[in-house]
């Protein structure tokens, strides 16, 4: 039985090293079942198709965004106190950054 989780999985490792070296271990396991221990997880050769998964959904409450939907010119902006021109950095006179 391979080990749950990756912490469990050095631990078995390092005791197998210790089984190995002659030393005692605190578990008092066998190097069979050390080594078993010590094993990641088994993984699928080829694990087939991709699942579907489900369509994201909007919050409850919130406005659904869609995508390349006109602004109408009467709402506030999004960010209220965003200037788009202080975001971009202008080059100075000598071309210097």
């Amino acid at each position: 039985m391979p080990s749950v989780s990756d912490r469990q999985r050095r631990f078995m490792g390092a005791e197998l090293g210790r089984a190995r070296a002659g030393k005692p271990t605190q578990t008092g396991m066998s190097q069979a079942k050390l080594k078993d221990f010590a094993k990641g997880p088994v993984k699928k050769a080829n694990p087939g198709p991709p699942k579907h998964r489900p369509k994201l959904r909007a919050a409850p409450g919130l406005p659904r965004l869609e995508p390349n939907a006109p602004v109408a010119p009467n709402k506030p902006a999004r960010f209220p106190g965003f200037n788009p021109e202080l975001a971009v950095k202008r080059p100075n006179p000598l071309g210097r950054y």
